[in-house]
């Protein structure tokens, strides 16, 4: 339902009025479906466009990078999923087109995207220049995916 309602908007206007719903139904998805990997495995295709929406909306609306900073702890810890954003030179320069401060907080969510940041956003992120409530989005998800 959460890919279902990323692919419905392919237009700017559709991001305006149905970004961040698309966004929570994302981070259910995301979250119901954390560590089963074979889930992630079988949308693998719509990765790319997952991860550019992703991208979008955070740029486009600053106040829901929480929540993107959410889903793609999630989805950087898919190996499949993270293979598409590891091996996709267009999503790679998508995530650089983010503000220092939000490649920052999404660089905290998985050392793959850490790697791929620019240098001055891997900084900010060491150095503690990100807001607490991003800091503490890695151990939160981190925990959902633990086994019981």
């Amino acid at each position: 339902e959460g890919i279902d309602a990323v692919t419905a908007i392919d237009e700017p206007q559709k991001m305006d009025s149905g970004g961040s719903n698309a966004l929570n139904k994302l981070r259910i998805g995301c979250i119901r479906c954390a560590g089963e990997e074979e889930v992630f495995v079988q949308e693998v295709e719509h990765a790319p466009n997952v991860f550019n929406f992703l991208f979008s909306l955070a740029k486009q609306k600053p106040e829901t990078i929480q929540g993107v900073a959410e889903v793609m702890n999630q989805l950087m810890a898919s190996g499949s999923w993270c293979s598409v954003m590891e091996t996709n030179r267009l999503l790679q320069d998508h995530l650089k087109e983010l503000p220092l401060s939000a490649q920052a907080a999404l660089g905290l969510q998985s050392e793959k995207v850490m790697a791929l940041i620019h240098s001055d956003a891997k900084r900010m992120a060491a150095g503690g220049e990100v807001p607490a409530d991003l800091k503490s989005v890695a151990d939160r998800m981190k925990s959902i995916r633990a086994p019981p």
